[in-house]
């Protein structure tokens, strides 16, 4: 992938694949109670913004998206979860 494009690009989807996969370390304690917001800032933000991320990944069956839309789309959700927006 840094072959192909560009570097903003990778760090991206790094920030995108480290939320993700953040929340699913901790995904099945949620319904029992057993994670405690506080105790990690990065778990914290994982656990608020996954339905966003998950948001980000659906696309209808009738819904086309462009490379460029998507890594449009894709930097604009990284900035809003990293600068609070």
């Amino acid at each position: 992938m840094p072959l192909v494009v560009e570097k903003s690009q990778v760090g991206d989807v790094m920030q995108f694949k480290h939320l993700y996969s953040r929340y699913q370390e901790v995904k099945e304690l949620i319904p029992l109670g057993g994670y405690q917001p506080g105790n990690d800032e990065v778990m914290d933000t994982a656990v608020r913004v996954y339905p966003t991320l998950m948001n980000f990944l659906r696309q209808d069956q009738d819904e086309a998206s462009d490379l460029s839309t998507s890594q449009q789309q894709l930097n604009q959700l990284i900035e809003e979860i990293t600068h609070g927006r």
